[in-house]
């Protein structure tokens, strides 16, 4: 709920951050009337507590400060709407909306409406992701959202999201009874969703994201959520019914939060050793123990879920003072290599573990995979595991 007004869905996304933080409308050259819409989304949460001047930051256009030091705790309290307007200029036919400084915490904002006096004046096209929809029974929607009816006619909403699909376009059914093929063609490079019943088999060319969608049917159904990936002008053609919903974002090659992302762990127990390598106890910890100065290796099994970069952390022991050299290796299922790392392992105390990340460099895509470590005077190093990320 927010309060001072009713179009509370307006205020349930918001950008934040420092001065990288703009938005640049390609507007006419004159004057404009500029509303911009806030809410404290975080400060406050609960209530008992004081958060005036917890954050404070500066808005301007083209370079020209409109607001200073807007403080929205202060002003209207948390998940209320602060509305600002302000007069602005346009000079080259761009309007570039900034934050160049916040002295406390980040600038936060949730809307921008922007109002001309100049006659014929129109705004910019709505563009859309995709061309060639063609279904009977649905129609394209955007800025998916929980509370959003599922059906068009029906009474079923959305009641939990991966946050990666707030705000996607969609596609929404009339009516629940009813089985749809939809195709449309992709106007740029696309990531599709598609999200069924853990009852329905999984799509052909989909990767399971390990994400659910919780709609409000019965209490709570769960569907699960599979990604696929198109490149603009590929045509698409998909099968959704009462129990699926469709959705796509444009590719986004920006990463998750990395302390989000799953780490898989693989254990020594499933580690197969080469020469020269065995499986013992150590500091409480079975582990592949290299017991030569040979050449020596060991290697995991690993499955990824999803297309990415993925980290490998290596797990180790080591009681010598000298550094043990080696090359970590990834390597598909067909046996190509993907990747080649040189590593080495240091001392580590008594007691203690010690360890290394090294990532893939480039997107891998989900399927199955091997991590092989190779070593050269390794003697007395112990290997508890590895981790996936």
């Amino acid at each position: 709920p927010i309060e001072n007004s009713k179009d509370w869905k307006l205020f349930q996304t918001f950008r934040y951050g420092k001065d990288q933080l703009q938005y640049e409308l390609p507007l006419p050259d004159g004057e404009y009337l500029v509303e911009l819409y806030f809410i404290e989304p975080w400060l406050g949460i609960g209530g008992g507590i004081n958060a005036k001047g917890m954050r404070l930051f500066d808005v301007t256009i083209n370079g020209k400060t409109v607001l200073n030091d807007i403080d929205i705790w202060n002003e209207v309290g948390t998940n209320a709407a602060l509305k600002k307007t302000v007069k602005a200029k346009v000079k080259g036919g761009k309007m570039i909306i900034s934050f160049p400084e916040s002295k406390s915490g980040q600038s936060v904002i949730s809307a921008i409406a922007v109002a001309s006096l100049k006659p014929g004046i129109k705004p910019a096209g709505t563009s859309s992701l995709i061309s060639n929809l063609a279904c009977s029974n649905c129609k394209e929607q955007s800025w998916l959202d929980i509370g959003d009816k599922q059906f068009a006619n029906g009474t079923i909403r959305f009641n939990s999201l991966p946050s990666n699909l707030f705000g996607a376009d969609w596609v929404q059914l009339k009516d629940k009874t009813v089985s749809e093929t939809i195709s449309f063609t992709a106007t740029t490079d696309l990531d599709i969703f598609l999200a069924a019943k853990k009852t329905v088999q999984q799509p052909t060319g989909g990767e399971f994201t390990k994400t659910e969608i919780i709609t409000d049917e019965a209490g709570g159904t769960a569907l699960n959520v599979y990604r696929k990936r198109v490149l603009k002008g590929q045509s698409i053609s998909l099968q959704v019914d009462q129990h699926s919903l469709l959705a796509f974002l444009p590719v986004n090659k920006m990463q998750p939060a990395y302390d989000l992302k799953p780490v898989t762990p693989y254990r020594t127990n499933i580690a197969i050793v080469g020469n020269g390598v065995t499986k013992d106890s150590v500091n409480g910890r079975l582990c592949a123990v290299v017991k030569t100065n040979a050449d020596a290796t060991m290697q995991w099994p690993v499955q990824t879920g999803v297309a990415d970069i993925y980290s490998i952390t290596v797990k180790y022991y080591y009681p010598k003072q000298q550094v043990v050299k080696g090359k970590l290796f990834l390597y598909d299922a067909g046996g190509n290599r993907m990747m080649q790392e040189d590593v080495q392992f240091t001392f580590t105390r008594v007691g203690k573990w010690n360890q290394f990340t090294v990532n893939t460099g480039s997107q891998i895509n989900a399927g199955n995979y091997v991590v092989k470590l190779e070593l050269e005077n390794g003697e007395q190093l112990a290997v508890s595991g590895i981790e996936i990320q």
